[in-house]
């Protein structure tokens, strides 16, 4: 396996940044017709990027949040949370900071300082939102109409700036050395969560926290595609697959690699290559003015032609990467979405063979002017180390 670069210095998002993401915001409500935008996030693992675009701040446990952005002015942290409002004081990039154990009351208020009857809110969240609090606003002001604006931050949020481009490529060198540190450790006799505890100890050893749950599995039942380690030891012939990544000041990275313990035989050589050809086509595809489709197409197209069409996994990719692990583009459902520089995406085919295996392979890519540039430099063929 090649080394990793070594650690650069990786600067923190600007309050100027976050001001300015604010302004566009606000310009952004207006063009929909929207007096004020209320934007919910749960704890760090739980919708968690709005809060930490707009404010540079997430939950820790057990509670909810929100930026309430006005029509002009500015914004306003809200969390439910008593015993975390000394550090949200002390770390968020906000206009002010409140407490209220009932945060759809304070919401209330303030969608009133800058509104009235008639007006439309838009709620960033909304299909996570907890009922209880959207039933709340409800009943507090029946004289506005709240409506989903999740896509208004979430477009906003496609186009990277270039300290968010710095922290994704900090996010994607830690998570190379954590996948080559778990990859490593997947060999005959080795429990399958002695591979996620290498992964994860080089990933906190490294200074970042981990972007998600490890998806981490061996054997035949890897062809389910979707699996947690388990307590099971490593046999010689397993297919291994292993998805991590690290999180950098609020920044994912995500990756996946698969090999064997031991020599692939020929079948299991057959897949490992048809899924390199898969990302390596949608690589190829990515560039500025295609499409997110054009990546899908061209990578599915691949492990088609190499016999493994049937097999398919991975209909939600590419998809989008930043603040959020998964963030749109996401897939077909974005299959129109046209590529510009900025964007960073995760390219990740894979196939799935029952009662035999899967395979899975996963780069972070930036979109450049003059194409695409691969954030990982961990080879993507482990299975020939």
């Amino acid at each position: 396996m090649t080394e990793t670069p070594a650690a650069t210095a990786v600067p923190a998002i600007t309050a100027e940044e976050i001001s300015s993401r604010v302004t566009d915001l606000q310009k952004r409500m207006a063009e929909r017709g929207l007096s004020s935008l209320a934007c919910f996030g749960a704890h760090r693992d739980y919708a968690p990027a709005d809060l930490w675009y707009l404010a540079r701040w997430s939950c820790i446990d057990e509670e909810v949040s929100f930026v309430f952005v006005p029509r002009e002015g500015e914004t306003t942290l809200i969390t439910d949370a008593p015993w975390d409002l000394e550090r949200a004081r002390a770390e968020a990039v906000a206009g002010s900071v409140v407490f209220d154990a009932r945060p759809a009351d304070t919401l209330a208020e303030l969608i009133g300082l800058h509104g009235g009857d008639g007006d439309r809110i838009g709620i960033s969240g909304m299909r996570t939102l907890p009922a209880p609090i959207l039933e709340r606003l409800s009943s507090l002001l029946p004289g506005v109409v709240f409506e989903d604006a999740t896509r208004l931050t979430e477009e906003q949020r496609m186009i990277k700036s270039e300290l968010e481009i710095g922290l994704l490529q900090e996010a994607a060198r830690i998570s190379d050395l954590g996948m080559a540190a778990g990859i490593g450790a997947a060999v005959q006799g080795a429990n399958e969560f002695d591979v996620v505890a290498e992964a994860e100890y080089r990933i906190r050893k490294a200074g970042a926290e981990l972007s998600f749950t490890t998806v981490m599995g061996a054997g035949p039942r890897t062809g389910l595609m979707t699996f947690l380690p388990e307590d099971r030891s490593l046999a010689r012939g397993d297919l291994v697959v292993l998805d991590c990544g690290a999180r950098v000041s609020g920044y994912h990275g995500d990756m996946c690699r698969s090999a064997v313990v031991g020599e692939p035989s020929a079948d299991q050589l057959l897949m490992l290559e048809a899924v390199r050809s898969g990302i390596e086509a949608g690589i190829e595809a990515a560039r500025p003015g295609a499409t997110v489709s054009d990546i899908h197409d061209a990578a599915r197209a691949a492990v088609t032609q190499a016999g493994f069409g049937g097999a398919w996994w991975g209909d939600y990719m590419p998809h989008g990467i930043g603040a959020g692990q998964h963030e749109p583009p996401i897939g077909l459902p974005d299959g129109d979405v046209v590529l510009r520089p900025g964007m960073c995406l995760c390219i990740e085919p894979g196939v799935g063979v029952p009662g035999v295996g899967g395979v899975v392979l996963e780069q972070m890519i930036q979109i450049t002017p003059e194409g695409r540039r691969v954030l990982n430099t961990l080879p993507l063929a482990l299975w020939e180390r």
